[in-house]
Formats: C-alpha cells, structure tokens, sequence
C-alpha cells in the first residue's frame, strides 16, 4: 500500500495515525506542506526514528 496525502498546510498528525494504523510501505507527499521544521523532524513518527 502507498499512502498519498495533500496539502498538510504543517498539519502531521492525521497522517501519524493513518501510517501507524495501515503501515504502508511508502508515503507520499503532495502539495502545501508548510512544515515548521525540517521534514525529517516533523515525519520522525512515521520514519522509525
């Protein structure tokens, strides 16, 4: 399963629980994501760090 989300607008935490709950093997990110800090510490959740 490949998960697409767009247009966060720095909104994650609806994407953690959906990542957490399916556990597809990508996540793809579309459109405004306006992340407050860089994307590996915003997607840490569902990047296993």
């Amino acid at each position: 399963m490949i998960l697409f989300c767009g247009n966060l607008h720095g909104q994650f935490s609806h994407i953690f629980e959906v990542a957490q709950n399916y556990r597809p093997a990508a996540v793809i990110l579309l459109g405004d994501l306006q992340a407050r800090r860089p994307l590996h510490i915003e997607l840490a959740p569902i990047l296993g760090i």
